[in-house]
């Protein structure tokens, strides 16, 4: 599969809240109740990243991920094939969302639609959103993961991420649920190096 890579924005938001519902549901089947994930609403996806686009304080970047034509090094090419993937960058931030000022990047959000699980398109995203926070600057990168969902942790391993450590809670809808942190470090030579 040929996967492109671009930034993404409004006309594909819709796109974005339908694959992040569907990936809670079929990733998080068997962490999260089964009530929770049957009560996601993209349409409640969607106003948030549209407040997020309009919000003058937003300091992430998205960027799409699709299934076909060719690596559009996050321009604005084939802006109408179907959106498969996101992810959602930006600096590092404190556990109440402020910026930690410490120069790292974070990768915030990163859901690839299930039908394509496993076809190398996840893996593309990853690492276009690390070399963009890279050229951002962020030569450490980090995320937040929950910690009961092996099968991304084992995809951010897999990558080269490596648990540091550090955990959270992330609260949500009322419930309560433990998160660890996986991080990625760049040397001064380009190359990156783990932990």
């Amino acid at each position: 599969m040929t996967v492109s890579v671009r930034r993404g924005d409004e006309p594909d938001f819709w796109a974005i809240a339908q694959i992040w519902v569907r990936s809670w549901q079929v990733g998080y089947a068997g962490i999260v109740p089964q009530a929770v994930l049957d009560g996601l609403d993209p349409v409640l996806r969607h106003r948030f990243l549209v407040e997020r686009a309009t919000d003058p304080d937003n300091d992430s970047e998205l960027l799409v991920a699709t299934g076909s034509g060719i690596d559009c090094q996050l321009t604005p090419c084939d802006a109408h094939s179907p959106v498969a993937g996101f992810a959602m960058i930006g600096p590092w931030r404190d556990a109440d969302g402020s910026p930690a000022g410490d120069g790292a990047g974070e990768i915030r959000a990163m859901y690839v639609s299930p039908d394509k699980w496993r076809s190398g398109l996840g893996r593309a995203l990853m690492g276009r959103a690390e070399a963009r926070l890279d050229a951002l600057g962020h030569a450490e990168q980090r995320l937040w993961v929950l910690a009961a969902n092996d099968r991304g942790r084992r995809f951010y391993e897999s990558a080269g991420w490596e648990f540091d450590g550090s955990r959270q809670d992330y609260h949500t809808g009322g419930l309560v649920l433990p998160e660890v942190r996986y991080a990625r470090a760049c040397d001064r030579q380009g190359s990156w190096r783990r932990g």
